[in-house]
């Protein structure tokens, strides 16, 4: 019995010792491994570093400079030549309806002029004809949907049970001539900000409106009626 005792005991000191060993390389290899994953955080921030620098190089930017032309080109949209030129309030104040279409069809063909010159610049830089292709299809889908705009606008002026054509064109009313153009010039304007985004615009100005050339074309055309509009403002 007692040499039964002696070996149990012998035993579980045994095995205690070598719970005890078990415990302490375990203890290693979590410190180790904690350690390598520091490493492998390490080595992955600088990876993110030198990649970020070889864009920088390979663009000639820094990411700070990308996100600030980013930036830049957003605020084109808020401030820009044609917007800041028509929304002066110095020609959408006349009050007859040939009035307002004349001055809403100079603000559709400056952005359309606006958007075929971006087009045309881009295809310069670009070094393939599938993309120059591109930019023309972009440019075509543009203009389909501008055509689209007299009738779509006839929608809201008109009657519906009207025939679709002249009938229903003629039932919408004097107003349709301003609005739907004022709609042909939102898409012109949408596409041409949906290419400056796409592809940038080579050189340093975006656009290439001139505010006093577009001054003395309306002023022309409009004639009278400006005249009558400044003398209204001034009284």
């Amino acid at each position: 019995m007692k040499r039964w005792v002696v070996t149990c005991a012998a035993a579980l000191l045994v095995l205690s010792l070598t719970a005890c060993g078990g415990t302490a390389e375990l203890d290693e290899l979590r410190a180790e491994n904690t350690a390598l994953a520091a490493e492998n955080q390490t080595l992955q921030e600088e990876n993110r570093r030198l990649t970020q620098a070889l864009e920088e190089q390979a663009s000639g930017q820094t990411e700070e400079e990308a996100a600030a032309d980013e930036s830049g080109d957003a605020s084109l949209e808020e401030h820009n030549p044609i917007d800041d030129f028509f929304d002066g309030g110095r020609y959408w104040d006349c009050g007859t309806t040939a009035a307002m279409r004349a001055v809403a069809d100079a603000y559709s063909r400056a952005w359309e002029a606006e958007l075929r010159a971006l087009a045309e610049r881009q295809k310069e830089a670009l070094l393939y004809q599938e993309d120059r292709d591109l930019v023309d299809a972009f440019v075509r889908a543009v203009e389909e949907q501008a055509d689209c705009m007299l009738d779509l606008n006839a929608f809201s002026l008109a009657d519906l049970e009207a025939e679709p054509g002249e009938a229903r064109l003629a039932a919408a009313g004097t107003l349709l001539g301003p609005v739907a153009t004022q709609s042909r010039a939102e898409v012109y304007r949408s596409g041409y900000f949906q290419l400056l985004y796409a592809c940038g615009y080579p050189g340093e100005e975006p656009f290439r409106f001139d505010p006093e050339a577009a001054g003395r074309e309306l002023d022309e055309e409009l004639g009278e009626e400006i005249v009558r509009v400044r003398e209204a403002a001034e009284g």
